[in-house]
């Protein structure tokens, strides 16, 4: 996955929350979003720490 799709990606992800919650994520909602994102697209099969 290069740069730019994992920009992208992100920027997607912020408007989903906007849309979802009708308000910008605040500066850590972001980071958090950004640093997720980014973790799925340069390790795509790291564990996850949720249990299922």
């Amino acid at each position: 996955m290069t740069e730019q799709q994992i920009k992208l990606i992100c920027q997607r992800a912020v408007l989903a929350f906007v849309n979802h919650f009708e308000r910008k994520p605040t500066k850590a909602e972001q980071a958090a979003l950004v640093s997720c994102l980014t973790r799925i697209a340069l390790e795509p099969n790291a564990p996850t720490t949720e249990l299922h």
